[in-house]
């Protein structure tokens, strides 16, 4: 019995120890991929990124012109709705947050030809 209890302390002392000596973490980052680019035909959804799914996440910018309004969808290609895409107002920009892998692939779509963003995954 003594045995066991002095082997429990001796746990208990060197625990609190080894804390202070904690290995150090370094995150890596992935590598940034350009999806800029334009909207190819009015009133229909397109992939990003060629159809990748970002594994660390994304960033898109809308076009700073008044007219140019785009939606995304993180959730793969589908007909274009109000529920699974997200509005994006000229001259902003929509972040996800470090880490995030979405469910799809991303597309996006306007409903004018041309209309210019910017875009990043990583």
């Amino acid at each position: 019995m003594l045995k066991s209890l002095s082997f429990c302390l001796v746990l208990i002392i060197s625990v609190p120890a080894m804390a202070d000596h904690a290995v150090p973490v370094e995150i890596i980052g992935s590598v940034g991929i350009d999806g800029s680019g334009a909207i190819e035909a009015a009133g229909v959804v397109q992939l990003m990124f060629k159809g990748k799914i970002p594994p660390h996440g994304f960033q898109i910018c809308a076009s700073p012109a008044p007219t140019d309004t785009i939606w995304f969808s993180d959730v793969g290609p589908g007909p274009f709705d109000n529920v699974s895409y997200f509005e994006l107002q000229p001259g902003t920009c929509d972040t996800t947050p470090l880490g995030y892998r979405p469910p799809g692939p991303v597309s996006i779509y306007a409903e004018n030809q041309g209309v210019t963003f910017h875009a990043r995954m990583w």
